[in-house]
């Protein structure tokens, strides 16, 4: 019963951690709406702080990169990331080789993806390998010269 309790508890903000990102959501999508189109630019900060040394760094992270950036940026960021998804499938149908190293990196960075959103793990440098790794594979495979006999 305590488990059930701590579960519906967390989605209704009464637990510690996820009553601070309700308020850090609040903050974010207020400040969003100053500015909705082009954002507040990157490095910009709300009055709810999780961490005094990196302030700029927030658990919901989508809606961080939507004040930052606002509506326009963020769907730049979000057709570049489905451009990688959509051209590796096509090539996927067309190179069964390729397909074979794609698909777990795709499904990786879904994966991640999801996990990003309540974690800032794309604000950290060392963690952006995982969006280029599969647009180096993608340049691999663009880029590959025939094979001369």
């Amino acid at each position: 019963m305590a488990l059930i309790e701590s579960f519906i508890a967390a989605f209704q903000g009464q637990e510690a951690s996820s009553g601070a990102r309700f308020l850090q959501a609040a903050s974010l999508w207020e400040k969003f709406t100053e500015s909705p189109l082009i954002g507040h630019g990157l490095g910009s900060t709300v009055n709810v702080v999780r961490s005094h040394d990196t302030p700029w760094a927030y658990e919901l992270s989508y809606l961080a990169l939507l004040m930052n950036v606002g509506l326009v940026g963020f769907l730049i960021y979000s057709v570049a990331v489905i451009w990688i998804a959509l051209k590796g499938i096509e090539l996927s149908r067309k190179n069964a080789e390729f397909a074979k190293l794609f698909v777990p990196l795709i499904v990786s960075l879904c994966a991640f993806l999801i996990m990003n959103a309540t974690n800032p793990y794309l604000a950290k440098f060392d963690y952006l390998w995982v969006i280029f790794l599969p647009v180096a594979l993608l340049n691999a495979y663009l880029t590959q010269r025939p094979k001369h006999d």
